[in-house]
C-alpha cells in the first residue's frame, strides 16, 4: 500500500505548486514528525527542481484539505516532556524552524491560503509565507496562545511577529495576551494580508497574487528593513534608541498576568522577543527554539496543558460555573448548536445531556462555595497566626489567585482582627517571624483544593474534567498549577 503524504502536490500550467495539507487519518494538521518529514521532502524535491531548471516552479501555494488549516504541534507529546527530553525537543524545534527559514527563502512567492483556522505552530506556518489570505468565517480564527498553555512559541512564532509587528504590539496583542483573532480583526493587526467572503475565491485569488509578484521576500529579507518601533540594537540618528524606553516598561507587562511568577511562558517570550530582535533569523530561530524548549519540558506547561486541552477534551459538553453553576440555555446545547427536532432519537438524547448538565452545575455551585469558604477560612487563619493582612493579600497574589477566590481572601483578612496564638502554627516554641510568603502561598492552593476535590469522589472522568476547569476559570484558582486535581499537597 503506497504511503499517503501529509502534503500532498498539485501542479498547473503556470508552474505554481498547491501542497495540501492532509494529515491521513487525523482530524486536524499537527506540526508532528510526519508532517516535518513531508515538509523537507517537498522542500528538498522544490530545491532540486529549481536548481536543474529556476523557472520549472513560479510560486507555491499552502492550504488545507481540513476544515482547520493547521493546528499546533501534539499538545499531548509536549505534555509527556520532561527534562530528559530537552535535547530531542529542541532538536525538533530547530529543525523545524530551519524548515520555514527554507520555506520563505525559497525563491519563489509563496502563499498560505488560509481556508480554516491556524493556531499556535499552525500560525507560525504561515507566517513564513510570503502573503496571507483568509476566508471571513466565524469558525476562522488565528492566533498565538501559547502562553496559556505554558509554552513559549516555537514555530517561528516569536520572531516573525516581533519583526512583523514590533515587539511591543507583538507581545501586547499577540503574544502576552494569547489573543485569537478573526480574519478582519487578523487584517487589521496585520498578520494577515487579504480577506475574503468565499473560500471558493482562495485559491484563484493566490495564484492570481503569485502572478503579480513573481519576486517576493519577507519584509526582513529586503534591503531597507527597518524593526518597526525599532531595535534593541538599532540606534537613531541622535544615539537614542526608539526601543529604549520600551524596554525599561517590558518587565511590568508581565504583572499584567495573574500567573506571571509560576509560569514561565510569559518571561521566555519576553527574553526570546527581545534577544531575538538584536540577531539574524537563522540565530532568532535558535535562541526562540531554546525558551521553546525551556518551557515545554516544565512541569508546569505539563499541567496547563492537562486543564487546557487533556481536560477540555474530556470534558466534552459539560459546560459549567463554579461560581454561578451556569449552564447552557434550554434552546441550545453546551457547544452553541441548534438542538434536535423534538420527538427524534437525538432530541431525547439531547434532553438526557442538558438534565446531566443541570446537575453538574448543581455540584459546580456547590464546590464554587466551598472554594471560596475555604479561601476565607485559611485567610483568617494565617491572620490569626501573626501573619499581616498585606501579607496574606500578598501571598494570594503571588500564587495566582484570581478573582472569586481573590477578592474571597481579602475580604476575610480585612475584617479578621490579627491575634496570636499560644502554639502558632508554623512557630517555634522561642517564637520565630510571622509565616513565609512561600509557605502561606502553599497553605491557601493545598486548602482550596482540597476541599474542591471532596465534591470529585465518584464522578466519571468528564464531569471531574468539567469541575477542574471550573475552579480555575470560574473561581479563580491559578491556572499554573493544572487545577485543583493536579495540585500536590505538602
Amino acid at each position: 500500500m503506497e504511503k499517503q503524504e501529509v502534503i500532498r502536490e498539485q501542479e498547473d500550467d503556470a508552474g505554481i505548486l498547491t501542497w495540501i495539507l492532509d494529515a491521513p487519518g487525523k482530524a486536524v494538521n499537527l506540526l508532528d514528525d510526519a508532517f516535518i518529514a513531508s515538509m523537507t521532502g517537498r522542500l528538498d524535491a522544490l530545491e532540486e527542481r529549481r536548481a536543474e531548471k529556476p523557472a520549472a516552479v513560479t510560486g507555491i501555494i499552502l492550504t488545507s484539505a481540513k476544515k482547520s488549516f493547521c493546528a499546533s504541534a501534539d499538545l499531548e507529546a509536549m505534555a509527556a516532556a520532561t527534562p530528559a527530553d530537552a535535547r530531542t525537543v529542541n532538536d525538533l524545534a530547530r529543525q523545524w524552524g530551519l524548515l520555514l527559514r527554507r520555506l520563505e527563502t525559497a525563491g519563489v512567492p509563496v502563499v498560505a491560503a488560509l481556508n480554516g483556522a491556524a493556531i499556535g505552530g499552525g500560525l507560525g506556518l504561515a507566517l513564513a509565507t510570503h502573503h496571507r489570505i483568509a476566508v471571513d468565517d466565524p469558525g476562522n480564527r488565528f492566533g498565538l496562545p501559547e502562553v496559556d498553555f505554558g509554552i513559549c512559541p516555537g514555530a517561528g512564532g516569536v520572531l516573525r511577529t516581533t519583526r512583523l509587528l514590533g515587539i511591543e504590539r507583538a507581545l501586547d496583542e499577540l503574544l502576552l495576551s494569547a489573543a485569537i483573532v478573526g480574519a478582519q480583526d487578523g487584517l487589521q493587526l496585520g498578520i494577515i494580508d487579504q480577506v475574503l467572503k468565499d473560500e471558493e475565491e482562495l485559491l484563484p485569488a493566490a495564484r492570481r497574487w503569485i502572478r503579480e509578484h513573481p519576486v517576493a521576500r519577507q519584509p526582513w529579507d529586503t534591503d531597507g528593513y527597518f524593526f518597526p518601533g525599532g531595535a534593541p540594537q538599532v540606534p537613531t540618528g541622535a544615539g537614542q534608541n526608539p526601543l529604549t524606553e520600551i524596554l525599561q516598561f517590558l518587565p511590568a507587562r508581565l504583572r499584567g498576568r495573574t500567573d506571571a511568577l509560576h509560569n514561565p511562558a510569559p518571561r521566555a517570550i519576553l527574553a526570546a522577543a527581545v534577544e531575538g530582535a538584536q540577531v539574524d533569523v537563522a540565530t532568532a530561530t535558535a535562541i526562540e527554539a531554546r525558551y521553546y524548549t525551556q518551557t515545554v519540558v516544565s512541569p508546569v506547561s505539563t499541567a496547563m496543558i492537562g486543564l487546557r486541552h487533556t481536560d477540555r477534551k474530556a470534558a466534552g459538553r459539560q459546560a459549567i460555573d463554579a461560581t454561578t453553576g451556569a449552564v447552557p440555555d434550554a434552546a441550545t446545547t453546551a457547544a452553541g448548536e441548534t438542538p434536535d427536532a423534538p420527538g427524534t432519537g437525538r432530541a431525547v438524547e439531547g434532553e438526557e445531556r442538558h438534565r446531566g448538565q443541570m446537575s453538574a452545575a448543581k455540584v459546580a455551585r456547590q464546590m464554587g462555595a466551598d472554594l471560596l469558604e475555604a479561601a476565607r477560612v485559611t485567610a483568617r487563619e494565617l491572620v490569626a497566626h501573626g501573619m499581616a493582612a498585606i501579607s496574606v493579600e500578598r501571598a494570594a497574589e503571588n500564587a495566582g489567585l484570581a478573582s472569586p477566590l481573590f477578592h474571597a481572601i481579602t475580604e476575610a483578612v480585612q475584617e479578621s482582627p490579627r491575634e496570636t496564638t499560644d502554639t502558632p502554627v508554623g512557630v517555634g516554641q522561642q517564637g520565630t517571624p510571622e509565616l513565609s510568603t512561600e509557605v502561606a502561598q502553599r497553605r491557601l492552593l493545598s486548602a482550596i483544593a482540597r476541599s474542591g476535590r471532596e465534591h470529585l469522589g465518584g464522578r466519571d472522568a468528564a464531569m471531574t474534567a468539567a469541575l477542574n476547569i471550573a475552579s480555575v476559570d470560574g473561581a479563580g484558582y491559578p491556572a499554573w498549577t493544572g487545577g485543583i486535581t493536579r495540585w500536590e499537597d505538602d
